[in-house]
């Protein structure tokens, strides 16, 4: 076998000054002398036997070489920044919970049945939540083990998605006084006059509210949520500031409460859930356990939806007019 004769240090550094464009910012980031960054670019052009660089006006600039061999010094970036967060948390006993508020509640049910990790191991479990898109971002900075999101494309190749819960409903909601919908069944371009609670951008309900009504072509009267948090939401709801989307789970014991009325409408929204985590790292046994627990929490979840919707007792999810 060839030992290749790159010295990835040196490819390392490359990286930083082409992502800089400047030797000065690169020196900056990686704590060296800008002499010894230049000294380890151009030890990697005598190594590679090709011109990488070319400074114009204190800017760097890549040559058609240097542009090939940016993709894959950046590769190996990557990968030994994984590496060396791996190599850090070997034998520590913590899982950090990156998950989207839409199933914050389902998620700390699922992590409090880790006890017997607590218990013998030590464990600390940390959860945190965020906009989906947010949760994602940090994901892929390594700030979380596993990150439980709606799913959806979030433009990465790095990740691998476990599919948790097929199929998650999202009900639309107003306060109970309401007038709209106590007449049955609604179309979306029947709430035009509507104001609709958006949460922060990067929530995947913000966004899957402004598909919808792209989708019609209607021009939303809308209020910016500045929290994403359910129970958030659904007061601004009582205090009747707008329509929301919340899941199902969550406006159960409002509507039976008669503080919330469904919004019967014909066209369902209904997302699936994922837990991500990287492909390139092997999961950790703890990981896959909490997992595993995930999944069962969003079935009893769904049952329990169920079996409310079929006790001729109950008026949770039974026609809100009522």
């Amino acid at each position: 076998m060839k030992i290749p004769k790159i010295n990835l240090m040196h490819l390392i550094t490359f990286y930083f000054v082409a992502k800089e464009q400047g030797f000065t910012a690169a020196s900056e980031k990686l704590f060296l002398s800008e002499p010894a960054i230049s000294q380890q670019v151009r030890a990697l052009e005598i190594a590679a036997g090709v011109k990488l660089v070319s400074v114009r006006k204190r800017r760097v600039h890549l040559t058609e070489a240097g542009q090939v061999l940016l993709g894959y010094a950046e590769k190996i970036y990557d990968q030994a920044r994984m590496i060396n967060i791996f190599l850090e948390e070997i034998g520590e006993n913590s899982l950090r919970i990156g998950v989207s508020p839409t199933f914050s509640g389902i998620i700390s049910s699922a992590a409090a049945k880790l006890g017997k990790y607590l218990r013998n191991n030590n464990l600390s479990i940390s959860i945190n939540s965020g906009p989906s898109q947010r949760i994602v971002s940090q994901l892929l900075e390594m700030q979380y083990d596993v990150a439980i999101v709606i799913n959806a494309d979030y433009h990465t190749d790095k990740l691998q998605a476990i599919r948790l819960s097929e199929r998650e409903e999202l009900l639309f909601v107003t306060k109970w006084s309401t007038p709209i919908g106590t007449n049955g069944l609604l179309n979306f371009a029947d709430l035009y006059d509507c104001k609709f609670l958006l949460p922060p951008p990067g929530s995947a309900t913000r966004q899957i509210i402004l598909d919808k009504a792209k989708a019609e072509g209607l021009e939303l009267h809308f209020v910016e949520v500045d929290m994403d948090y359910p129970h958030y939401v659904e007061m601004l709801t009582e205090m009747e500031k707008g329509v929301a989307l919340l899941p199902e789970a969550e406006v159960r014991r409002a509507a039976s409460e008669k503080k919330l009325r469904i919004l019967q409408l014909d066209d369902e929204v209904c997302v699936a859930v994922d837990a991500l985590v990287f492909k390139d790292l092997s999961t950790r046994e703890i990981v896959e356990e909490f997992i595993k627990l995930a999944k069962q929490a969003f079935y009893v979840s769904h049952t329990s939806v169920l079996s409310k919707a079929n006790d001729p007792d109950s008026s949770v999810l039974r026609d809100s007019t009522n």
